[in-house]
């Protein structure tokens, strides 16, 4: 028999709304001793609106015999009102590795995606859905860029509407103590529904840090004349009485510890923030991010005549904070080779749920 090889095990990112961290998704488990198994099941953790359609697609570690491998498909909510219309099973054609599928989400919360072949092989991953944006609004600020803050600063809109939206109706103010327009820069031409649009190197530094704990919290703000649209406040408490798009003194958004260097505010859904690394202009965190790094599945080896087995690396996903567990891989006993276990890696811990 041939070396049976254990596929990496990668916990996904789990969801966490505001105040709340969330469940990273579990590793998968190599095959049956010299059988097929996965090699990997993508997009590993991902993040979704309600009423979307997501597309997997599951690679195998080798060819599929004659007849094709049935894998099995399951998905376990983790809490919300989250339901999900998941394929109960979907085949790999012979001689071909990937195929893809189809999952429906509606509601709100997280889910673990499993995939089986037989009972010996699996692979999971994570999907978390919110609530959809129905309006526009400001998803993503960079206030306090890496190094220096002058002409690099900018921040992102998101049209979350069903019709284009004309810019020219609008201004983006900024705040320390009060709000004030933002200098020598305008808003121009329009977002259709679904798009979301950059505003990079802002000119001078007109978006204030808010990254004391001390410090009284900064803002910005969308205004339709006075009338303020959207609205993020982050930073300390809001002793400034900063207000969002109720027109009263807002509750702070972002780390009340203070944002770091270097990160962006990310608009996560309709009343939701995280901190992360900057990435303005391609709408990705309208959704749902956070959570705790999953464990890493062990990989297991299979056993083969005179052929080494090889255990797969198991990968910690990346959490809120917290590192995910990597899981030990476990060579396969061979007649005249000797079995290798693969190394179980955690994966760092990044950002935090707001």
């Amino acid at each position: 028999g041939g070396a049976g090889m254990g596929g990496a095990g990668m916990g996904g990112a789990g969801t966490g709304g505001r105040g709340g961290a969330g469940m990273g998704g579990s590793g998968g488990t190599g095959g049956a001793a010299g059988g097929l198994g996965f090699t990997s099941m993508l997009p590993e953790s991902t993040i979704a609106m309600t009423g979307q359609m997501i597309t997997y697609t599951v690679t195998l570690n080798g060819p599929a015999p004659a007849g094709g491998t049935v894998v099995t498909l399951t998905a376990t909510p983790a809490g919300g009102t989250l339901t999900l219309t998941v394929p109960a099973t979907v085949n790999v054609p012979a001689g071909m590795t990937t195929t893809t599928f189809m999952v429906g989400v509606s509601g709100t919360g997280g889910a673990e995606i499993k995939a089986r072949i037989g009972t010996t092989a699996s692979r999971t991953a994570w999907v978390a859905v919110t609530a959809n944006v129905s309006k526009l609004v400001i998803s993503e600020v960079l206030a306090n860029p890496a190094g220096t803050d002058t002409g690099m600063e900018g921040f992102e809109l998101y049209n979350g509407g069903t019709a284009a939206v004309d810019l020219t109706q609008y201004q983006v103010r900024t705040a320390g103590t009060a709000y004030v327009a933002i200098p020598m820069f305008t808003l121009t031409g329009s977002l259709a529904p679904g798009e979301c649009k950059a505003y990079k190197n802002l000119p001078g530094s007109a978006i204030q840090n808010g990254d004391t704990a001390g410090q009284a919290a900064d803002a910005v703000a969308l205004f339709m004349g006075n009338t303020i649209v959207d609205a993020v406040i982050y930073g300390g408490a809001n002793g400034s009485m900063l207000a969002d798009e109720t027109g009263m003194p807002g509750t702070v958004d972002s780390p009340s510890g203070g944002l770091a260097s270097g990160l962006s505010i990310h608009r996560v859904g309709p009343n939701a923030w995280w901190a992360g690394p900057p990435t303005l202009g391609n709408c990705s965190y309208i959704g749902g991010i956070g959570g705790t790094g999953g464990s890493g599945g062990a990989g297991a080896g299979g056993a083969g005549t005179g052929g080494a087995g090889a255990g797969g690396a198991g990968t910690g996903g990346a959490g809120t904070g917290g590192a995910g567990a990597g899981g030990a891989g476990a060579g396969g006993a061979g007649a005249g080779g000797a079995g290798a276990g693969g190394a179980g890696a955690g994966g760092a811990g990044a950002g935090g749920v707001i």
